[in-house]
């Protein structure tokens, strides 16, 4: 397990995605899986729109994917935690 601090609300977002790859994700999944993380979601549709606005994400028909430098970022992020994750 990673520690919560180690991890802003984006961050944990996009991992949840960058899981559930080739998958899309409805907001209401992604708050499930938030909520499963130990992660309250209230506010998390602001940083989805944050996200969208980074670039970072888009929306497909109401569900979520990572874009190609999305993916670059959770992958150096990944490559960043190394050791962190047990």
């Amino acid at each position: 397990t990673l520690p919560r601090e180690r991890l802003s609300d984006k961050e944990a977002i996009c991992l949840i995605l960058y899981a559930n790859e080739p998958n899309t994700l409805q907001p209401r999944e992604i708050a499930r899986l938030l909520m499963l993380s130990g992660r309250p979601s209230a506010g998390f549709g602001a940083r989805l729109s944050e996200l969208r606005n980074e670039g970072l994400i888009v929306k497909d028909s109401g569900a979520y994917r990572l874009t190609a430098v999305g993916r670059s970022s959770v992958e150096n992020l990944i490559q960043k935690l190394g050791g962190g994750i047990s």
